[in-house]
């Protein structure tokens, strides 16, 4: 990582002419074969003394400048163009040029100022073009963030703000099941996650066609689930891609036991076969959750917006070298951005889904405080069971469980009968609950990284990993002496 630098040195014979009335140095420093950008580039003409009379001119690049100082003159330019010919121009008393072989014979004055000055002339309008061009592209840009700013004023409003629910209860004790708990996940997350699939196995064992057990095995509980064939038909298709799932990897003896659930995560192979089922059960999910018509579909328009951001961004990227550094450049882009992403967020509602969220959200309210209520105000026992199925779904299953074991505790001392029943159940058992809830998640998240963490294919024939398939088938930049070029 070193940086080299070079050092020339060279005479160069007869470069100034000496006229009547000045003497003369037209030199190109930078000739417009030169193919190299640069950042900046400075010559200097030092004269062998103080000048009285010094002119200056030079040509190339409307952006540099020149200075003169009495006796040498400095020009500097930035960013300077690939083949750009860069030259100076210098008139200076003739009495410093001491034999001179190099002579007009001629009075240049007159003749070398009016050039330059229809040079300069020609370049103040180039300027003035730029200069209007930058003003008008400015202006473009300042109009791109009003139109950035009026698109996000009309998605929140048209797109993004949420319809207001006719219903307005506190609490809602009632459960919709049109629908399973992996749906009403999708409509509180507009996603499906581990907590779905959780609960939809939750849902099965209320159902009764998985029968759950604990057994203890070394002083350890190990939870089973028993296969009820019987009541399979009580199943949704999301449900039943379940059960069919987890009799054909997990069961033995139509047994299902957590232990081997535990274990799909451990070889590559059956990592790889259990992300399968879970990808194709969540695409069941999706379609059956779609099928609800909770979200508004607005595909087209943030496939318009993304062709808009794309066009914009594109065009504000070709404009950084030109205006490189202006502020109203950078917040286009920036507000082209931020449009873009806050549109692929937006999520709005349709009247039917906001009306199920809202009782859905006091159904959770309700269940958050479930432990308040008095006995008297709490819904059938055999509800209680379901209750913890949505719970999970929701986030809250722990705190639920922990409340419904302590209004299980105070049943059981003014019913004992009951509350026995109640207690030996173990779908009610915080610690299933949980150990479901982590067991999946683990799983899921083990297996997606045991499938990335396998060897890369390689194209090279060095080993890796297996590859899919196989064979088959210029300008003057002058003005008078001390102005920009």
């Amino acid at each position: 990582n070193t940086k080299n630098a070079f050092y020339l040195e060279y005479t160069v014979y007869d470069a100034v002419i000496v006229h009547d009335d000045y003497a003369e140095l037209y030199w190109p420093f930078i000739e417009d074969g030169f193919t190299e950008s640069v950042d900046e580039i400075i010559i200097k003409v030092l004269l062998p003394d103080n000048s009285q009379f010094l002119r200056t001119w030079a040509h190339g690049q409307i952006t540099g400048e020149i200075d003169p100082k009495g006796d040498h003159v400095i020009a500097k330019v930035s960013d300077y163009a690939p083949n750009t010919l860069l030259d100076v121009r210098v008139l200076f008393d003739k009495d410093l040029v001491i034999n001179a072989k190099k002579k007009s014979n001629t009075i240049v004055l007159d003749k070398i100022v009016a050039i330059e000055t229809q040079l300069a002339e020609e370049t103040n309008k180039l300027r003035e073009t730029a200069q209007e061009e930058e003003k008008r592209l400015v202006f473009l840009l300042g109009f791109i963030c009003i139109i950035n700013i009026g698109i996000f004023v009309f998605t929140y409003i048209k797109k993004d703000r949420e319809l207001k629910p006719k219903f307005n209860l506190e609490y809602y004790r009632e459960i919709n099941q049109e629908y399973g708990p992996e749906i009403v996940e999708y409509l509180f997350k507009h996603n499906i996650t581990t907590n779905a699939l959780s609960g939809s196995i939750l849902n099965i064992i209320y159902k009764k066609a998985f029968v759950l057990e604990e057994q203890r095995i070394e002083k350890k509980k190990e939870y089973i689930l028993n296969l009820n064939s019987e009541n399979k038909e009580k199943l949704s298709s999301e449900e039943k891609y379940i059960y069919e799932w987890f009799e054909r990897d997990f069961s033995e003896n139509n047994i299902v036991s957590f232990e081997k659930i535990k274990q799909a995560s451990k070889s590559l192979s059956s990592a790889e076969e259990f992300s399968k089922n879970y990808r194709a059960w969540e695409k069941i999910v999706l379609k059956n959750s779609k099928d609800q018509k909770f979200f508004v579909e607005q595909n087209g328009y943030k496939t318009f917006i993304t062709v808009y951001a794309v066009i914009v961004i594109v065009f504000l990227l070709q404009l950084f070298e030109k205006l490189e550094g202006n502020y109203v450049l950078i917040g286009a882009l920036i507000s082209t951005i931020v449009l873009f992403i806050y549109v692929w967020s937006v999520s709005k509602k349709t009247e039917r889904g906001i009306e199920h969220y809202t009782q859905w959200k006091a159904f959770k309210k309700f269940l958050l405080d479930f432990g308040r209520f008095d006995e008297k105000e709490l819904p059938e026992i055999v509800l209680w069971d379901l209750y913890l199925v949505y719970a999970t779904v929701l986030g809250i299953a722990d705190k639920v469980s922990k409340s419904m074991e302590i209004k299980i505790k105070q049943l059981n001392e003014t019913n004992p009968d009951l509350g026995n029943v109640l207690i030996t159940n173990m779908y009610l058992n915080t610690m299933f609950t949980s150990n479901l809830s982590k067991t999946i998640s683990n799983v899921k998240t083990q297996s997606v990284s045991k499938i990335a963490s396998s060897r890369s294919s390689s194209g090279g024939g060095f080993g890796g990993g297996f590859s899919g398939g196989g064979f088959g088938g210029g300008g003057g930049f002058g003005g008078g002496g001390g102005g920009r070029f």
